[in-house]
């Protein structure tokens, strides 16, 4: 979470305060999923795969699909390139 500053009221509105108060450190608590994706890193070969069937699928259809998706998602999507 990044540092927040609320600063204090002004002129006494001390609701008015409080309610942008809460919506600040409502907006700062929400994570960039890409931002977060690009810690992880794929090690080793995979198959392209974006569709699933999970009550069918191996362990490895499922290393697949999720190496797809995060290399996807740090692509910031499926047709762009690294």
């Amino acid at each position: 979470m990044k540092k927040l500053i609320l600063g204090s009221p002004i002129d006494g509105n001390k609701l008015d305060w409080a309610v942008n108060s809460l919506r600040i450190i409502e907006q700062a608590s929400f994570e960039d999923i890409e931002a977060s994706i690009d810690g992880f890193t794929i090690e080793g070969a995979y198959t392209k795969t974006r569709s699933l069937t999970p009550s069918t699928a191996s362990t490895s259809d499922l290393a697949n699909f999720m190496a797809t998706l995060i290399i996807d998602i740090k692509q910031r999507g499926q047709n762009r390139t690294e």
